[in-house]
């Protein structure tokens, strides 16, 4: 089992003490992450990437941590959330024990995932808890006496992790992840009782598990997969859970076909992430950082008046920077990207986020039109996964 670490209290997670404490009871850490307490997006790429690698992923809070850490793991992991008795009555306890009566802001703290199984913490109001998602299971500890709960913390781990449902799995590029959040909470409320549905995207990239156990009938199985391939046909790209590099190598493989890429504001990433792939030797010719307005024009060809007429950033110099990728007759697909990642736009006024992804065969040339929102490297990495998805999508729709 790959067990995860995200810890605000620095002192407690470079403690030997402390994490021997868990070994002891058969939690030995793959990964330890630590954080500082006030930026609140670093901690959800952090648990998103964790919930990808790992199984079990234990969240510990410090009370000097200024994020609010319950939130964002509901928030990041889109949880149904509940009103947990026995979090409740612990907090009511705890009011009691000191001859007060629970607020109605402190019973809002009671709400937790669906099914949670709630660790107690004898020190303050903040309940630990535990939950799955995705198949995965994450504990989250408050600033509590981890050493006297630590046979609760393992007893509720052990819960988890000890039956693994069936699932199942769908790979998209979504342009939209309020389109993707707003259809799987409308499919979990139709199946609610049959399946589950969980959802994870990282630049674009989303995988969406369907979980199920034996006693799951097959037909509502079926319809549940029915309903995501209707909803996201155009975005879908793998039945399985691959990445984008890994299905793209496939197809090129299984078609026999030879791959190029010529990249401006992607910088290497499309070649990057496709030579990461075992079989990227048969598949890819080449990959250009044409980053310069001289570079696409000695490199791929690109015309001094379609760069003076329409910029670096269009359609039109997608396009030709893929065709002159095509037209050394040693590549059978050609990607192309040009864009603005950011912080700042160019001297066109064309907006940050703006970039344009041409794919390109015996079938024609075909350009993407995209608005990216995101800091630099979200941009960036948005790009680099919309040209591998478009690349798929055309050697699948057109050879």
């Amino acid at each position: 089992m790959i067990s995860s670490l995200i810890s605000f209290d620095k002192k407690r997670k470079l403690d030997l003490n402390f994490l021997t404490l868990f070994k002891l009871n058969g939690i030995d850490f793959t990964l330890c992450i630590s954080l500082d307490g006030e930026d609140a997006k670093k901690f959800d790429e952090k648990l998103k990437g964790a919930v990808l690698e790992s199984d079990l992923i234990v969240i510990l809070d410090s009370v000097d941590n200024k994020i609010d850490l319950r939130e964002r793991i509901f928030s990041t992991c889109d949880v149904e959330l509940e009103e947990n008795k026995t979090a409740l009555e612990l907090m009511e306890k705890y009011f009691l024990s000191r001859g007060k009566v629970i607020t109605e802001k402190a019973r809002t703290l009671a709400m937790l995932p669906l099914n949670s199984t709630v660790i107690e913490n004898g020190q303050g109001l903040f309940q630990g808890f535990a939950f799955k998602h995705q198949e995965k299971c994450i504990v989250y500890l408050p600033p509590m006496d981890v050493k006297g709960e630590m046979e609760n913390i393992s007893s509720a781990i052990s819960v988890l992790t000890k039956k693994r449902r069936a699932s199942e799995t769908i790979k998209l590029f979504a342009l939209s992840e309020e389109r993707v959040k707003s259809a799987v909470k409308s499919l979990r409320k139709k199946y609610r009782g049959k399946l589950g549905l969980s959802y994870f995207e990282k630049y674009g990239d989303t995988t969406i598990s369907l979980f199920f156990d034996d006693k799951t009938p097959k037909m509502s199985i079926d319809d549940l997969k029915r309903d995501l391939i209707e909803t996201f046909k155009r975005e879908i790209y793998s039945f399985e859970n691959k990445k984008l590099e890994e299905v793209l190598i496939e197809s090129l493989l299984e078609k026999g076909k030879k791959i190029s890429f010529a990249e401006s504001f992607t910088g290497g990433g499309l070649s990057s992430r496709l030579v990461s792939v075992s079989g990227a030797s048969k598949a890819l010719y080449e990959g250009i950082v044409c980053y310069s307005n001289g570079s696409k024009q000695s490199r791929v060809k690109v015309n001094n008046y379609t760069l003076a007429s329409y910029g670096a950033v269009s359609d039109e110099t997608a396009y030709e920077m893929a065709l002159g990728l095509l037209s050394t007759n040693n590549c059978d697909i050609a990607v192309a990207s040009t864009g603005i990642a950011g912080p700042k736009s160019d001297d066109t006024n064309k907006p940050v986020g703006l970039t344009y992804v041409s794919v390109g065969g015996a079938e024609g040339v075909d350009v993407y039109k995209h608005i990216f929102s995101g800091d630099r490297k979200e941009i960036t990495e948005k790009g680099v996964n919309a040209g591998l998805f478009h690349a798929i999508k055309y050697l699948k729709e057109k050879y």
